[in-house]
């Protein structure tokens, strides 16, 4: 997914991971929030992306890191990537 933003362009392409060790300690929206949040992408842009509300994103996130045991993006993305929940990509952005 490309989105031009204040003029600026936003690469939040994902690829689901479904196969690792606990691939099923998300949901399907779930990895797919982590995932652009992963490449980068704010709130505003996977709010976009998958076509829900900001907030419904912040609930997700929520969820997701009650689910995984973190405190934040940046912890949650690393253990998610850890389990194979998510692949990371360099250069998405």
């Amino acid at each position: 997914v490309v989105l031009m933003l204040g003029g600026e362009l936003c690469f939040c392409g994902f690829e689901i991971e479904t196969e690792g060790v606990g691939a099923t300690a998300l949901t399907g929206r779930q990895a797919e929030v982590l995932q652009l949040v992963s490449n980068g992408c704010s709130n505003k842009e996977v709010a976009r992306a998958i076509g829900v509300t900001e907030r419904t994103v912040k609930d997700h996130l929520t969820s997701i890191y009650s689910r995984l045991g973190v405190a934040g993006r940046a912890e949650a993305v690393a253990r998610a990537a850890a389990r194979g929940l998510i692949a990371l990509e360099r250069g998405s952005r």
